[in-house]
């Protein structure tokens, strides 16, 4: 995701500072192979969880099928966290939890030949959320403004913008 921000801050002629945070180190080193040549992004190994995120300050946070992995307590301090510490909002890319998607991944699965892959991906479908699920959470976020729009491959895009007032 942040390598296509960066190509979208280089056709614009934006100058972006991009940072990718993950607790697993394999998956940080990865992210930082692939993103060699974008001088613009750098990758933290770090739990979300710990007080040392909740510290981080940023103009937009960007959760991609992130936030689904959390219990609902978890979401919550999180987003509320991100909003405090973000000068704009939070832009949340997250899967819908719905029959067709869990069985469409079910039939597509069926050619994929890793294990973990086929059960992480359907148990990611089943943690994802419902509409009004996000709608509450919203409901929660003090001070914020939001739009949750459905997004093809069964996801929903839920900005959340700090309002103003």
């Amino acid at each position: 995701m942040l390598r296509a921000v960066a190509h979208y801050g280089r056709k614009k002629n934006l100058i972006f500072k991009l940072t990718g945070i993950d607790a697993n180190e394999f998956t940080v080193n990865y992210a930082r192979e692939r993103s060699m040549g974008y001088p613009e992004i750098s990758y933290v190994k770090m739990d979300v969880q710990e007080p040392e995120f909740l510290n981080l300050k940023f103009d937009i946070a960007l959760a991609t099928l992130f936030l689904h992995h959390f219990r609902d307590d978890e979401i919550e301090k999180l987003l509320t966290g991100m909003v405090k510490n973000s000068a704009l909002g939070i832009i949340v890319n997250d899967l819908h939890r719905c029959r067709a998607a869990y069985y469409l991944f079910k039939l597509v699965s069926l050619f994929i030949n890793n294990p973990m892959v086929k059960n992480d991906g359907a148990v990611s479908v089943l943690r994802g959320f419902k509409k009004q699920e996000l709608i509450n959470s919203s409901e929660q976020l003090k001070g914020t403004v939001s739009s949750i729009r459905w997004q093809w491959a069964f996801r929903y895009q839920w900005i959340i913008k700090k309002s103003w007032q």
